[in-house]
């Protein structure tokens, strides 16, 4: 199969370039960059230059592909609105403007984000409600066009992703560092909430399903592990994995937003990012429940990496990798 790949020299899209690669697939990827060239051809694809944001050449390739991965996005928790619509937006736009009368497939993906972090149960079926983080309504927007192009004939199906990690992605152990330098690690909120996350592997085997089964246009899949451990227990698991032994801080969510207000409105004025951002309060503090229940009864997949190994791995791949130089070694005495 021929797949073309945007973001494909970041986390997600570089981990799926190397699975399509890996089986035998002939993937081109986009890429922005020199070192996203370098980065794209190591995962053996073939790197494809441009900016998913601007019109170009790479528009071309698109229909010569018979599936296309549209990853690349801009994924913060803080940054102008206008910079969020112009990648996750108008890059999607850029995206569907190159597979106009087009018989292959697209995944697009997308976020959990979309529904806002208000507390509840959420299925492939629940409506987007982004809420007013940029982030969120900007996701919510690039699936609206998909849907758009879906009622016009095009062969395409939304991923709504939970939170991924795993080796590759330096935030994970990085921030719990940044934290326990400062002496405590913050947990919003009681720490039973749903952790809301998926090991990479896990994430990628149910985007080679989907590809390699596509359903029905314009169906929304979920990648979520609900068996992961709670808030809590993940904090708990990486701590012991980093050998970090400081105390934990439990915040009721009231105080966390105030905080988070406050540093919001001086990074405004200073012009640099704020210590603690409002979206990760919610994204961390919120009962939100998602069950990709339909989603692993379609592709016949599950989460298969426990909670332990998928910590260690990622912690061991920071310890390689991470842009720390020096990350203390694990000790023992301080596992709990």
């Amino acid at each position: 199969m021929r797949v073309f790949v945007t973001g494909g020299s970041g986390f997600i899209g570089g981990a799926l370039v190397r699975r399509l690669c890996g089986d035998g697939h002939e993937v081109r990827a986009l890429a922005r960059s020199a070192r996203a060239e370098a980065l794209v051809a190591a995962a053996g694809a073939v790197p494809v230059p441009g900016d998913v944001a601007e019109p170009g050449a790479w528009q071309n390739e698109l229909d010569a592909a018979d599936a296309v991965v549209h990853a690349a996005a801009l994924v913060s928790d803080w940054g102008p609105r206008a910079e969020f619509f112009r990648v996750n937006v108008g890059g999607t736009r850029r995206v569907l403007e190159g597979l106009k009368d087009w018989p292959g497939h697209l995944v697009h993906i997308s976020s959990v984000a979309v529904h806002g972090w208000r507390p509840g149960v959420y299925t492939e079926d629940a409506p987007a409600a982004p809420g007013r983080h940029p982030y969120c309504r900007s996701k919510a927007a690039a699936e609206a066009l998909v849907d758009a192009s879906v009622r016009e004939g095009l062969r395409a199906s939304i991923v709504r992703l939970a939170g991924v990690y795993g080796p590759g992605d330096p935030h994970f152990a990085g921030r719990l560092l940044d934290y326990a330098a400062s002496g405590r690690i913050p947990i919003v909120g009681s720490g039973d909430q749903p952790s809301k996350m998926i090991y990479i592997d896990d994430a990628v085997d149910a985007l080679a399903a989907l590809l390699a089964r596509p359903g029905e246009a314009g169906a929304r899949y979920l990648l979520n592990d609900p068996a992961l451990p709670n808030v809590a227990d993940m904090v708990r698991l990486a701590m012991g994995a980093l050998g970090i032994a400081v105390p934990v801080r439990r915040i009721p969510e009231a105080l966390a937003l105030a905080a988070a207000y406050f540093e919001e409105g001086r990074a405004r004025l200073k012009g640099a990012p704020p210590l603690l951002t409002s979206y990760a309060v919610k994204a961390m503090g919120r009962r939100c429940f998602f069950s990709p229940e339909r989603t692993s009864k379609e592709l016949s997949w599950s989460p298969r990496t426990k909670a332990a190994d998928g910590v260690a791995r990622t912690v061991s791949w920071f310890r390689e990798n991470g842009p720390r130089n020096l990350v203390p070694p694990p000790d023992p005495a301080a596992r709990r």
